[in-house]
């Protein structure tokens, strides 16, 4: 059993977290609010102690570059609630182990009507935000965030009816960054 003790206060009350009891599955914790006492057991299928200072800090929405996609400064959603990545293209052909696609639409900054080639990293069903399945191709790209490069897996679907052309999925994100929902764009891609 690993105990942390962790005072915090949200604005209204006096709200403090007094100590937590962390077990393989259960999570008791010990409140007090205005001198009294309050105790709550949260069931969890694993937690792991994450500490601030490990991982960099990005907000719900970043400034991302794609360097060999030859995509420049592109704001992408953060959703933790998606597992894959995903990146808006039109005109998808796949043959064989092989997609061809152009990115963007013409209405967007950054786009070149440049048709590309990429090898398919797997086939992939995905069910979308309005609860349909559909086949996506994969590629595995790279991607800059925060000023650094990582590799990253991308499907191919058309996402011209949603606000951000990119969307940054838990798959990509576990291990590198913890997600601010409260702050916006981290990153300053020069």
């Amino acid at each position: 059993m690993l105990k942390i003790q962790a005072y915090f206060h949200p604005y209204p009350g006096n709200f403090q977290l007094l100590q937590a009891d962390f077990h393989i599955l259960d999570v008791i914790l010990t409140w007090k609010v205005c001198n009294r006492m309050f105790f709550s057991i949260v069931s969890l299928p694993q937690l792991n102690y994450v500490e601030q200072n490990t991982y960099p800090i990005i907000g719900r929405r970043e400034l991302v570059k794609f360097p060999e996609l030859s995509l420049q400064v592109l704001e992408a959603k953060i959703d933790t609630g998606a597992y894959t990545s995903s990146i808006h293209c039109h005109s998808i052909r796949i043959n064989d182990d092989v997609v061809d696609c152009i990115f963007l639409d013409p209405d967007h900054p950054n786009y070149t009507g440049e048709t590309h080639s990429f090898p398919i990293t797997k086939k992939v069903k995905v069910r979308s935000s309005n609860g349909e399945q559909e086949e996506r191709a994969m590629i595995q790209t790279s991607i800059e965030v925060l000023g650094k490069t990582y590799n990253i897996r991308l499907t191919l679907t058309n996402r011209s009816d949603m606000r951000y052309p990119v969307l940054i999925g838990r798959y990509f994100l576990k291990k590198k960054f913890l997600v601010d929902v409260t702050r916006i764009n981290q990153s300053t891609p020069s």
